[in-house]
């Protein structure tokens, strides 16, 4: 039996077979039991997965509370020295929503140039912010609102007693001018005194104060004219005259600042549309003047009210009561109430009022929903021109 073991070869002959030869740019593999091996093509290897992307670190973010160095960068990006009027001059824009932008900058300063108020900074600012731009009268109006000067409600209450002075000088000296004319300008003067003492009825004339401040304008210039074509006038006489007018000038004044102060800036949305107005106080001058604030509604052009979708803010001061703010909000004929008072009787007193209320409001087809008291002060001033606590103010920080 031949036990011999023939080497399978190409020849089948007795030599042993060639090692097999690889190709240096082949891949080896390793068999696996049960993987079929892949296959290559000569010369070819095999292309590895593309490695995935390393993934993107997120945009870190800080914020923190904004302080002086903040306004010394804005400053210096701006090509600004940070003196100290700059300072002040970046951190009011802040403070009133204006943007703090070299534009706005030189605006204010502008003004401020030709403005030496103590508070003319910020009736500057104020002024930007209704879109007055760099009108100068009426920075001169929103300083004496802010300080509260000119207020109506006193301006209104002296003009019995200057007419009265008035009208006494004229009968001491009766040639001084035409009686026909003297008591021509009594009748105006006592006209328009009946125009100021009807507004005192809460909402009685309030939508002619255009026409009112048009009435006042026409008796100051009639009353100056007078002094000019009588320049011979007893001294009594004439500074009777003058201080009328005068008067005459400062009510017009205090009624334009009530309208600028009702100025919106439809490109600044975050601040609501209001009309602001001052009533004369009827428990007398040494009280504050009533002041009443009704919402417009910012989607109309013409900013007018919408009576079924509003908010009201009356603030006054009684000799009983003290000082007291109601709010009255309005949606769909439906009314919500709050009464601010420092006063914890006059907060218990008013929750009393609540049936009697609901029934007048029922009597006009509104709703009262509910009441409710608050001992937080607040101030019309801040509804009209909002200004932004910079202790609560926070500096968001972004790294690209």
């Amino acid at each position: 039996m031949n036990n011999q073991i023939n080497p399978i070869g190409p020849s089948g002959g007795n030599r042993l077979p060639s090692p097999s030869k690889v190709s240096s740019n082949e891949t080896q593999f390793e068999l696996t039991k049960g993987v079929t091996p892949p296959t290559t093509k000569p010369n070819q290897g095999v292309v590895a997965p593309p490695k995935p992307p390393a993934p993107v670190k997120p945009t870190p973010t800080i914020a923190r509370r904004m302080d002086l160095t903040d306004v010394i960068d804005r400053l210096l990006d701006m090509g600004r020295s940070p003196t100290p009027n700059n300072v002040a001059l970046i951190t009011a824009l802040i403070e009133y929503g204006v943007e703090a932008s070299a534009q706005n900058a030189s605006l204010v300063e502008s003004m401020l140039n030709q403005k030496r108020q103590p508070n003319a900074l910020e009736s500057s600012v104020i002024a930007l912010s209704k879109g007055l731009g760099e009108s100068l009268k009426s920075v001169d109006l929103i300083a004496q609102f802010m300080s509260n000067k000119n207020q109506f409600n006193r301006l209104a209450g002296e003009f019995d007693s200057l007419i009265a002075s008035l009208r006494l000088s004229m009968n001491l000296s009766t040639d001084a001018m035409p009686p026909g004319l003297m008591s021509g300008i009594l009748g105006i003067l006592s006209d328009i005194d009946d125009q100021l003492k009807r507004i005192k009825k809460l909402g009685g004339d309030m939508g002619n104060r255009l026409e009112l401040i048009d009435d006042l304008k026409s008796a100051s210039e009639f009353l100056l004219g007078v002094q000019r074509s009588f320049s011979h006038l007893p001294p009594a006489i004439k500074d009777s005259l003058s201080n009328v007018q005068q008067h005459l000038k400062d009510v017009v004044d205090a009624l334009v600042g009530h309208a600028v102060m009702s100025e919106y800036d439809p490109s600044r949305p975050q601040t609501d549309a209001h009309q602001y107005y001052q009533i004369p106080n009827p428990f007398g001058t040494q009280y504050g003047p009533i002041e009443w604030l009704i919402q417009r509604d910012a989607t109309k052009k013409d900013l007018s009210i919408n009576p079924d979708k509003t908010k009201m803010v009356l603030s006054f001061e009684t000799p009983d009561l003290g000082q007291l703010t109601v709010v009255m909000e309005v949606a769909d004929k439906k009314v919500w109430m709050t009464v601010h008072s420092n006063s914890p009787v006059v907060r218990r007193d008013a929750l009393m009022w609540v049936s009697d209320l609901r029934n007048q409001l029922k009597a006009h087809d509104y709703d009262l929903l509910g009441v409710k008291t608050s001992a937080l002060r607040l101030d019309i001033k801040q509804l009209l021109v909002p200004k932004v606590n910079l202790d609560r103010l926070s500096r968001i920080d972004t790294e690209v």
